[in-house]
């Protein structure tokens, strides 16, 4: 049920209509004047009437709006519905809890029409909660860059550069083998330089041939010189450098960062958008 239905079920001027029904019908007039009463379907209004038990749900979740908790840091959502129940002529309105597991259970409840079912409809359904909720839940994403709720879509492509880039990639030597020591993109503005073999992408290393040990996996450390040259020098200890084209050296560090900075623009935007929508309210 839309927070807007249910808040009109509680509010509106007594009809004369309503007060001949209730009258008629033998039924309370705080049910009859109650907009909600309209919407009853015929089966549910002759419970009522003849004081048998029924129930009737309006729209379940198809209507619900899911709201943020965070619990000793741990973030879930839950929504809530409503649902209509009578017995012995009394009609009550409950609130129902939905996990995202799809547990549902009963939240709270009161008689329709009374001064509770108000304060009740205004709790949870009045939109307010919804907002603040939400408006939380993304400074939270602001402030550590993460998205425990998985709300984000976050492109499969990010990160994926499809430019063409050269990069020098540097193997020492270990006994017989050539292991990573370091590899740099010349083309990238600013160069970047990835030292931890740990901060290399999967299809990096596939492209590098590396195994578990972070040594070159298709031959020797001699035989890796036909591939490359090594430079004179006194900076780094005695390595092989070679030239390798490809896009796919991004590091898991640089998909991380580049994740991250999306998640966060997302959830500055939906701050941002809220906070308009209730200047532009106010």
């Amino acid at each position: 049920m839309s927070a807007s239905y249910t808040a009109k079920s509680i509010i509106g001027e007594t009809s004369g209509y309503a007060r001949r029904l209730a009258r008629n019908h033998g039924l309370k007039l705080q049910y009859t004047s109650s907009p909600a009463w309209e919407y009853f379907p015929d089966k549910f209004k002759n419970d009522v009437r003849f004081k048998r038990s029924g129930e009737w749900e309006p729209g379940g979740l198809e209507f619900a709006d899911w709201l943020p908790f965070s619990d000793d840091g741990e973030w879930y959502k839950v929504c809530y519905y409503s649902n209509y129940s009578t017995k012995g002529g009394e009609v009550w309105h409950n609130v129902m809890s939905c996990d995202a597991d799809g547990d549902h259970d009963f939240a709270t409840g009161a008689e329709l029409g009374s001064p509770d079912e108000k304060k009740m409809t205004e709790e949870y359904f009045s939109g307010t909660d919804f907002e603040q909720r939400w408006d939380g839940y993304w400074h939270h994403v602001v402030e550590t860059g993460e998205d425990p709720l998985d709300e984000i879509f976050v492109p499969p492509s990010l990160g994926q550069d499809k430019t063409q880039h050269e990069w020098l990639v540097a193997f020492v030597q270990d006994g017989d083998k050539a292991v990573f020591f370091r590899a740099r993109d010349k083309t990238a503005e600013p160069s970047r330089v990835v030292d931890d073999p740990a901060e290399l992408s999967d299809a990096a290393r596939d492209y590098l041939a590396l195994d578990a040990n972070n040594a070159w996996g298709d031959g020797t450390w001699e035989e890796l010189k036909e591939f490359g040259k090594m430079p004179k020098t006194t900076k780094y200890p005695p390595h092989i450098l070679i030239k390798v084209d490809g896009s796919d050296m991004i590091s898991h560090a640089d998909r991380e960062a580049l994740v991250k900075a999306h998640i966060v623009g997302v959830a500055q935007e939906s701050i941002d958008d809220l906070a308009r929508r209730n200047n532009q309210a106010g």
